[in-house]
């Protein structure tokens, strides 16, 4: 290689050794990118944010409130917590798997100046708690003090959350409703 300048047709092709590691590789990063399959349930809310210019996904629970994944694992998770208030605190909320602590009780407390809630209040950093999801069935819950500053605000990474479909307005049953028909405007003589 004159120059020091190597070109393509001078150079050889990787060993088959190293291409078998390769896509070993490429493999193993797939299945660490895969989501973990979630059903939600409990008393969140799903609601957009715009975290520095971009739209993200996040579970709002009210103070007293719960957010409820059921998960299928094996998986890896990455859960941020904050909290909306206008002076953010240390809560005492319960992250739980499977009836067992996931991670000690803490809050970013500091304000985020890049981020306000849909609602346009203050937002605290997040919390970045990861969560290692085994083979099998699993429940992560998040329970929020009854007597929290805020709403806790809470973006999943690592797992495709299955909302639930919104609660129906019932008729009450018993009756039949009778729809009225519209009728045209009566023309003034």
């Amino acid at each position: 290689m004159p120059g020091g300048c190597a070109t393509l047709s001078a150079m050889s092709p990787l060993p088959a050794r190293s291409s078998r590691a390769f896509a070993l590789l490429l493999l193993v990063s797939s299945a660490a990118l895969a989501e973990v399959p979630a059903d939600l349930s409990g008393d969140a809310a799903v609601v957009e944010l715009a975290v520095r210019g971009a739209p993200h996904k996040n579970l709002r629970v009210h103070a007293g409130g719960s957010a409820i994944l059921t998960l299928t694992g094996p998986g890896r998770l990455v859960v941020e917590l904050r909290e909306e208030a206008l002076s953010p605190r240390q809560e005492a909320y319960l992250l739980e798997q499977d009836g067992k602590p996931v991670a000690p009780q803490q809050l970013n407390a500091t304000l985020d100046p890049a981020v306000r809630s849909e609602k346009g209040l203050a937002i605290s950093r997040p919390m970045s708690i990861p969560v290692q999801v085994p083979a099998g069935s699993h429940v992560l819950k998040l329970q929020w003090p009854v007597g929290a500053a805020g709403d806790a605000l809470i973006e999943v990474s690592g797992a495709a959350i299955a909302a639930p479909l919104p609660a129906l307005a019932l008729l009450p049953s018993g009756k039949p409703t009778k729809v009225a028909e519209a009728k045209p405007p009566e023309a003034k003589p």
